[in-house]
């Protein structure tokens, strides 16, 4: 199935699901597509001549028939919008209220070219990649490769630029291909490179920081840079951690020369501990014996009784600040 038929089959399907819905009369209701970009042979612009259109046969012509406006210089490029095309069918009595758009929020219209611009196959490529990357925060798209003008057999024919992701794919680099369709069949192609930088942050020493210091905005500084990939965490996570080895100053940080700051070890093995139990309106306190090592926050098991009395019981608790055991109900 070429692409034409693929655009009124939807136009169909989206008709059918509308006037499921309720949401407009059926008899009075537009079904309007819009492509990125339309070259037209004529001087002023019809509506027809730019979308597809769907909907009652007595509405569709008056539709077809619209004017949106007319070039006056050559070269120039009209972009219409949806606002726009909304406007000028109410003047014509149909309500917004009765279309539905599909396809792309803006049309760039050209006049009667006897090639296709090679910065127009490099501004659908950008549109495109810019919308499949949304995302993402993108900063720039970098073309790696010129690209060169289409040239078309006949200077009247009006011809469409749709957009795809390439087969071909990299890490750093983007592939799109953009076709040149005329009539729903597929004249060329031609084949784009971009590469993508990404806005990203990073941590550089402000003076040297010896083994065990610890990271903060006062001895680092924040630099902003571009990168071919985008920034996978936050710099600012280091912050609080400590440096394993010796930084000098100037140096960039990374996650290899940092560690987590360890919290010393508050109650060792077999040391008497208390365990306090406070809720606020219940207190409970009693004595045990630490059965492993424990920092704040750890759960440990502490023991009570013994084996010799047969009265040997296991409590598990959290260590708290104070140095104290907090059962864990």
């Amino acid at each position: 199935m070429n692409d034409k038929r693929c655009f009124i089959l939807a136009l169909v399907v989206g008709v059918c699901a509308v006037a499921c819905g309720g949401e407009a009369d059926e008899s009075q209701q537009l079904r309007i597509y819009l492509p990125r970009d339309k070259t037209i042979a004529s001087e002023v612009i019809e509506l027809g001549q730019i979308t597809v259109i769907l909907g009652d046969d007595s509405i569709v012509p008056l539709a077809n028939e619209i004017r949106l406006g007319q070039f006056s210089v050559p070269g120039q490029e009209i972009i219409i919008d949806r606002k726009t095309i909304l406007s000028r069918l109410a003047s014509s009595g149909i309500k917004a209220s009765s279309v539905v758009f599909n396809g792309a929020e803006i049309i760039r219209v050209r006049r009667d070219e006897d090639i296709i611009a090679a910065d127009r196959f490099v501004e659908t490529a950008r549109d495109y990649l810019r919308e499949q990357l949304s995302d993402e925060q993108i900063k720039t798209l970098k073309l790696i490769r010129p690209v060169k003008d289409y040239p078309l057999d006949d200077e009247s024919e009006s011809v469409t630029l749709t957009a795809l992701m390439s087969s071909r794919r990299g890490n750093r680099m983007k592939h799109v291909t953009v076709r040149v369709i005329r009539d729903g069949i597929e004249l060329g192609r031609r084949e784009l490179v971009f590469s993508v930088q990404y806005p990203c942050h990073r941590l550089v020493a402000k003076q040297s920081l010896p083994t065990g210091t610890q990271i903060t905005p006062g001895n680092t500084i924040m630099e902003k840079y571009m990168s071919n990939t985008p920034a996978e965490v936050s710099v600012s996570l280091a912050y609080g951690m400590i440096a394993k080895r010796d930084i000098s100053g100037g140096t960039t940080i990374t996650k290899t020369m940092t560690k987590y700051k360890e919290v010393p070890v508050l109650i060792r093995k077999r040391q008497k501990v208390v365990l306090k139990l406070d809720t606020g309106g219940l207190y409970v306190s009693a004595t045990g014996e630490a059965a492993e090592d424990g920092r704040i926050g750890d759960i440990i098991r502490v023991q009570r009784g013994s084996r010799q009395t047969k009265d040997l019981k296991i409590v598990l608790g959290e260590v708290m600040p104070d140095g104290t055991v907090r059962p864990v109900l």
